[in-house]
Formats: C-alpha cells, structure tokens, sequence
C-alpha cells in the first residue's frame, strides 16, 4: 500500500521524518550527558525505560534543553503518530465497508459498528468507549428527555394561545389651568400663545403662573409660565391597550 492509498500525503510524511530526526537526536544528546554525568545514569536511561526521564528532572540545570526537546517531541511524534494510524485504519476499512453498503450487504448502522469494532480491537478498548460511539441512554435518562420534551411543546401552546402583550403608549391630556395644582409632581407640556411648546415636570402653582422644572447635564432646572401667557397645557399619561 502506498503513502497516497493509506492517506499520508507528502507533507505528512515530511513532517513525521522531522520529528524522528529531531526525537532522536534530543535523546542522544540527553543520553551524552547522563554518561558525562555517570555511567550507571548512561547506562540506565539507554537500556531502562523512563530512568531518562528521571535524569532530566534531577539534572534540569545540565540537561534542560535536550531533555525538553526530547519530551515536547516525543508527545508530538506521539500524537501525530496516533492520527496517522486513524488515518490509515479509516482509509483501508471505510472504503471496503462503503462498498459493502452501496452493494445492500450490509445497513450504514452496520458499518459503523463494524468500525467501532476494529477500533476497538486495535486499541484494545471496549467499543462502547471509544469516542463518537453512542451509549446507550438510561431508562431514567430517556423518561426525563420526554418529559422534557412534552413540557415544552406544553409551554409552547401556552404561549401561542396566550393573548398578546399589553402596550403602553404616552398621551397629553388637556386641563384647566386652575385644575394644575391637582398635577404638581406630574409632567406636563405648556403651549405659549406665540406657540412655544415647554416641558416639564410642574413643581409649583402661583397666583400668577406655573413653576416647571426639567433636568439637564448640569442638574435641575427650573422656569416660570405666566397664567396669561399659556394658550393650553396637557398632562402626560401613559395608557395601556
């Protein structure tokens, strides 16, 4: 089988070679200094598994680099390793599998167990654990999903047979200039008899005029309207439909 058939491209290929190379390299320059250091260090990170690892993390200040090198490498190495494998097990067995499903040997549900399987096999685990495999749901788990789901068809015939909101929409409502003291506190709007409009909230009621305040950037703000000046004045209401 070639490199294209397993799915590794040349770059992939490339990349690997790299990592070897650079794997290999970080483990004889860190098995350098474990023989420089001692040869019972030397002799046991090369025939030992793991003593080298050991050795880097007591002799961090001498082989900190090397030893760095070799761990970072060694785990990328692993995992593009790793994917490699997938790559090449899901190209040699999904293409058969396909074929098989296009032919109506076997269902699409069946080959996918059939690959979990051979995954399974390879790496020595249950199927069941492998990632994207689907676990089968709990009794207690499937009764709570349909509850779940009938609460919220529920919820949503609720909401479809529930009446629409309400609305509240701001109106002036004329008054009496002598009914004004009824509305100190309220917002009101004051035509002028030259037709200036003011607003305000009415704070005061004189024998000759309307005290209104408004607030602005600097604070509360307060001007007068004489009685004989006004043409209409309005409350401001909120009204709900």
């Amino acid at each position: 089988m070639t490199p294209e058939e397993m799915g590794l491209s040349a770059g992939m290929l490339g990349l690997m070679l790299l990592l070897s190379i650079v794997t290999l390299v970080s483990f004889i320059w860190t098995l350098v200094i474990a023989f420089k250091e001692n040869i019972l260090w030397g002799l046991g990170s090369l025939f030992v598994p793991l003593v080298i690892i050991v050795f880097g993390i007591m002799h961090w200040d001498k082989a900190k680099k090397p030893f760095l090198t070799y761990v970072i490498a060694s785990i990328v190495y692993a995992v593009f390793f790793f994917n490699v494998l997938s790559t090449m097990f899901t190209e040699a067995g999904v293409m058969e599998l396909n074929s098989q499903v296009r032919s109506g040997q076997i269902t699409e549900q069946e080959a996918q167990q059939r690959i979990q399987q051979r995954m399974a096999e390879m790496f020595g685990t249950e199927a069941e654990q492998l990632p994207g495999a689907e676990q089968p749901q709990p009794a207690e788990d499937q009764i709570n999903t349909l509850t779940g789901k009938m609460n919220e068809r529920a919820r949503q015939a609720e909401q479809q047979a529930a009446p629409p909101a309400t609305q509240r929409i701001k109106v002036y409502n004329s008054i009496r200039v002598s009914q004004a003291r009824q509305y100190i506190g309220e917002n009101v709007r004051v035509i002028s008899m030259s037709g200036v409009e003011k607003q305000g909230k009415l704070k005061e009621v004189k024998y000759d005029r309307l005290v209104l305040e408004r607030n602005l950037r600097g604070g509360d703000f307060a001007f007068e309207v004489l009685f004989n000046d006004i043409k209409s004045i309005e409350v401001e209401q909120w009204e709900t439909y």
